[in-house]
Formats: C-alpha cells, sequence, structure tokens
C-alpha cells in the first residue's frame, strides 16, 4: 500500500502540473522511506526513472530528483554549472519556484539589481551526491518481485478508486510540509478547479490560489511582508479585476486601505486609506476610462489628512467639461461647500462660499482660463448682505451695482452696469445665505 502511495503521488506530480517548488519539497518524502525501506527503493525505481524522463521533459530536470533517480551523469553536470560559474551569478535558489532551465537561462535576460542568494542550492546537491543514493535490495527473487507488482497494482487501483470517489464528493485533498517548515494543501475540485493553501504554525493562511479549468488564476490571497493582508480575484461577477488590501489580516472594512477594480466595461478605480502607499490623503479615490498608463481620468476625489476638507473632480459629464467642488469637512454637506469650478465649451464659473468679508463669490470667465482679461461677470454678496455685480464685455466696458439687503439697487457706475438681481438669485427675505444653491 506504500508503494501504491508513492506511485500514485509522482502521478498526481505529472497530471496536476505542480509547481517547481512542490516537486523539489516532495523529494524528500520519497528518499526518507528510500533510505528506510530499501526494498521500497528497488520497487520504485522504474517509476521514479520514468518521473526524472517526464521532469526533463518539462524543462525541468530537478537534480534533486536526478540523484534520486541515479543519475550521476546529471547531477555531474549539475555540479559542474555551479562550480563554473560566479556564485552570485543566480540570484535565486534552484529547484525553487522556478523551472532548473528557466532558472539557469534568468541571468541572460534580467538583472540581479542587488539581490543575492547563497549557494545553498549547491552544498545539498554536493552532500547528497557524496552521500550517494539510497541503495536498495539486492538480488530479489523474480517470484517474489512478480508476486508484489501484483499487489501493487491492488493498492494503486484501490488508492485511484478512493481519488474517484472523493471527487465525487466535491474534492480531493492532499498536504505536506516544506522546507521551511510551512503546511501546503492542495485540492483538485469536480468542478475542473485547483487550490494550494500554506499556514503555518497556528498563524492561519498565509497564501492561498485558486486556478480555473483553463489553468488561469482566479483567486489569490495572501500576507504581505509588512503584515498587510491582500485579496485578488479575477473574473468574478461583473468585475474583471479585484484587489483589496487590509492593514492586518481580519480583512475588516475598517481595516481596508487599499482597493482596486477594473469592471467588465474596463473601468478602472483605484482607492487608498490614511496615506497607504505614500499618497498623502486621509481618503482618495480615482476612476479612469481603463487600465491602461495614462489613461483618462473621469472622476476624483479626496480627503486631506491635515484640514479633513473634501475635494471632488469629475472630467466629461454630461454638458460640463470639468467640475471640481471642495467642502470644509469630509461629510460633503451643502452648507460645508467652499468651492466650485464648473467649466462647459466656451465658459467657465468659479463659486466661493464664506470667503474673506464675503459670504457668496460668483465668476464667470469666457473660455477656461481664469485670467483677468477673461472674467465677464462678477456678483459679490458681502457679510453685510451688500450685493455687488460687476460685468465686462469682450470691447472692454464695464458696469457696476451695488443692491442693498432690501433690494434696492444703491449704485451704479460704468457703460453696461446689471440693473438687478440675476433671475437665479432667491427671495432676498427667504434667502439661507450659509446655504446657497445655484
Amino acid at each position: 500500500m506504500e508503494a501504491a502511495i508513492f506511485v500514485g503521488t509522482q502521478k498526481l506530480l505529472q497530471l496536476a502540473k505542480a509547481g517547481p517548488d512542490i516537486i523539489s519539497y516532495t523529494v524528500w518524502s520519497f528518499a526518507m522511506e528510500f533510505e528506510a525501506r530499501p526494498e521500497i527503493r528497488d520497487v520504485l525505481r522504474i517509476s521514479t526513472l520514468e518521473f526524472f524522463d517526464f521532469l526533463k521533459g518539462d524543462e525541468n530536470p530537478n537534480g534533486l530528483w536526478a540523484w534520486l533517480s541515479q543519475n550521476d551523469m546529471e547531477v555531474q553536470q549539475q555540479l559542474k554549472l555551479f562550480e563554473t560559474n560566479d556564485q552570485r551569478r543566480w540570484w535565486k535558489f534552484a529547484y525553487g519556484s522556478t523551472k532548473f532551465n528557466q532558472w539557469v537561462s534568468e541571468p541572460d535576460h534580467e538583472n540581479a539589481e542587488g539581490r543575492k542568494s547563497p549557494r545553498l542550492d549547491y552544498l545539498v546537491l554536493d552532500g547528497l551526491n557524496e552521500k550517494g543514493a539510497p541503495l536498495g535490495v539486492v538480488n530479489i527473487p523474480t517470484d517474489w518481485f512478480e508476486m508484489f507488482k501484483k499487489s501493487l497494482d491492488t493498492a494503486f487501483n484501490n488508492f485511484k478508486k478512493q481519488v474517484l470517489e472523493s471527487f465525487k464528493a466535491g474534492s480531493f485533498s492532499r498536504g505536506a510540509y516544506n522546507e521551511f517548515g510551512e503546511f501546503i494543501q492542495e485540492t483538485w475540485y469536480n468542478t475542473i478547479q485547483y487550490s494550494k493553501r500554506k499556514t503555518y504554525r497556528g498563524e492561519g493562511t498565509l497564501e492561498y490560489l485558486v486556478w480555473d479549468s483553463v489553468d488561469d488564476l482566479i483567486e489569490h490571497l495572501q500576507v504581505l511582508p509588512k503584515g498587510e493582508w491582500q485579496e485578488e480575484y479575477w473574473k468574478k461577477h461583473s468585475q474583471r479585476y479585484y484587489k483589496g488590501i487590509w492593514s492586518d489580516k481580519s480583512a475588516t472594512a475598517e481595516k481596508m486601505v487599499f482597493r482596486e477594480i477594473i469592471n467588465n466595461s474596463n473601468i478602472q478605480s483605484i482607492e487608498t486609506w490614511n496615506g497607504w502607499g505614500g499618497q498623502p490623503k486621509k481618503y482618495w479615490k480615482t476612476i479612469y476610462m481603463s487600465p491602461q498608463p495614462f489613461a483618462e481620468k473621469v472622476f476624483e476625489v479626496s480627503v486631506n489628512s491635515k484640514t479633513d476638507e473634501l475635494v471632488q473632480e469629475i472630467w466629461n459629464q454630461a454638458l460640463k467639461k470639468y467640475s471640481k467642488c471642495i467642502w470644509s469637512d469630509s461629510t460633503g454637506a451643502p452648507d460645508k461647500a467652499i468651492y466650485q469650478k464648473i467649466i462647459t465649451d466656451d465658459t467657465m464659473t468659479i463659486e466661493y462660499w464664506n470667503k474673506g468679508f464675503t459670504k457668496y463669490i460668483k465668476e464667470t470667465y469666457s473660455g477656461s482660463s481664469e485670467r483677468e482679461d477673461k472674467l465677464r461677470w462678477k456678483f459679490v454678496l458681502n457679510t453685510d448682505d451688500e450685493v455687488i455685480q460687476e460685468v465686462w464685455d469682450k470691447h472692454k466696458k464695464y458696469g457696476k451695482t451695488i443692491i442693498n439687503k432690501a433690494g434696492k439697487v444703491i449704485h451704479v457706475e460704468g457703460e453696461i452696469p446689471p440693473k438687478s438681481l440675476p433671475d437665479w438669485w432667491p427671495n432676498m427675505n427667504a434667502i439661507n445665505w450659509n446655504n446657497i444653491q445655484i
């Protein structure tokens, strides 16, 4: 039965297209069994040779498996590769998360950029080579071997049956510890999905990945280097991509520090909280027309960390080419508005609330420039409820009218002065001066 499990493991590693790191740490289970049970070493000799041939065909002639399958020529070639190159040539470990042939060629098209790796991979392979591969039992009687092969076939068929029954129930899982003491659990689902979960000594999940039936990554959860918790999803609900980062693994709403969403229309939104990622804002959100670099912005809102002011900007909405609003706090309530700018195809309007000694100011410019020679109309409500209106035309003609709180014109000057309040201005006696809405 033990031999059947080991053969089954080799077959599953092939069928599941296991990663190079899984291939590497699995070898130690085989090595320990071969050392402790020489007869198992003999029984599994052929399957081990075939498994290494599979690895070579998959661009991953793993040196540890070469040693276990007694492929001395491959082991010597890899030792020579280490010994004839500078020890800092590779910044990753061989036999890690990269296939061996890819690992060999990486320095030819990538730079180390200061990264270094001690050659523990060479020391391990050299030590194993010096020790020699586990030895089997010699002169096993042929009749006993044939009998054991039949027993092995029966055991493996039973093992395969157990796997199929697990699939019918929904999934099949297996787990093992890697060289870092992390527990790796792999699960195959009857939906043709595959997942891998990494845990470590009571710390819970460190990383969790899910692939779909066409081998595309659709879910990735992990602990980041600074202890933050990150979740990524692809092709989920109405979102093409989702990424969330929280300050810790609790992943509660108040702990969220970053969020990115790309919907099925390819519109991207990015949000940050509490200055995450160097963004100097208490809150910041931007929406882009696409997730490409330098894409066109359509919306941006932020909250200042020091003043708590809320700023909102919108591009190309309805008849407005651009609008910007600022509120004195993050509530965005109408009576907290202190600034608004609106740009259309041919004019720009700017409004201020409670600026200096005024309750309200509204200015209109021709075009989109805030130049003095482009100012065409200005409306000011002073703190004593006196209204001042000024007008300029394109020929630089000017007019000014002052109206008191009772609505009476008390001053007129210039060639084209406005004589009364504008149509949009509410009744003077009914107005709430702290909540001016146009």
